[in-house]
């Protein structure tokens, strides 16, 4: 898929799926998808830039700034955006702390929670039903990377799944009324359920063995947004591994 028309139906989800391809736009993204060994099919930059780094010559395609612009998604491009291969499903898993979202439909609060996952030492991150697409460009944008080391899993019965895990202690991340964190055990195997923005966790995920778990503050807000939550919830799980 080299030409821009081709390019630009990687604005849909189910093309993006279909083709196994993606959209990264400026060099920052492109580097970290190249670092991270994924396959870079076409980088579309705009005419007179330098071609980006970790992309090899014959991939390398220029456009007009007008080209450029139909093809991005920001308002202001970048300069470069390429088609990019999606990476393989993560490794088997290996004991650790699992990260599980319920309905997150914010782009920039999903790449935001798998930026604090990669940088806390999860193994995993699941996606229920409801969650917004990771490989869509503002989440790929605000995770800066962290898809490409964590690639999320996604579930069509978020419930059944937290029911599979056998061993974790499964805790739901809730504004009030949970065990307090600095209470909370948190063995090695520990999961944390992430609910949607305005809704929080759905009954049916909260009945399929998740205990809730909240985080005291001192201030007067109502809740943390689910990226400052799990980085709290992740911060104290590893801290006990040192």
């Amino acid at each position: 898929m080299d030409g821009l028309k081709s390019a630009r139906k990687l604005h849909d989800r189910k093309a993006r799926r279909e083709a196994g391809l993606f959209l990264a736009e400026g060099e920052h993204l492109l580097a970290e998808a190249a670092r991270s060994g994924l396959r870079i099919v076409t980088a579309f930059v705009e005419a007179g830039r330098p071609a980006p780094a970790g992309v090899p010559p014959g991939r390398v395609r220029e456009v007009s700034p007008r080209e450029l612009k139909r093809l991005a998604e920001t308002e202001t491009p970048q300069g470069v955006v390429a088609v990019v291969g999606m990476p393989p499903a993560s490794p088997p898993l290996q004991p650790g702390l699992q990260v599980l979202l319920d309905g997150v439909a914010d782009p920039g609060n999903l790449g935001a929670v798998l930026r604090a996952a990669v940088a806390f030492g999860a193994v995993r991150c699941v996606l229920g039903p409801g969650c917004v697409d990771p490989w869509n460009g503002k989440a790929l944008r605000a995770a800066a990377g962290a898809t490409f080391r964590l690639v999320p899993e996604e579930v069509a019965d978020l419930a059944a799944e937290c029911r599979s895990l056998a061993g974790y202690v499964v805790y739901g991340l809730v504004p009030r009324g949970g065990l307090p964190l600095p209470e909370a055990p948190l063995p090695v195997q520990t999961a944390l359920v992430l609910g949607n923005e305005a809704r929080g966790i759905t009954p049916a995920v909260m009945a399929a063995g998740v205990r809730p778990l909240t985080i005291p503050m001192a201030g007067a807000v109502e809740s943390l947004n689910a990226a400052t939550a799990l980085a709290v919830a992740a911060y104290e799980w590893a801290k006990g591994r040192g």
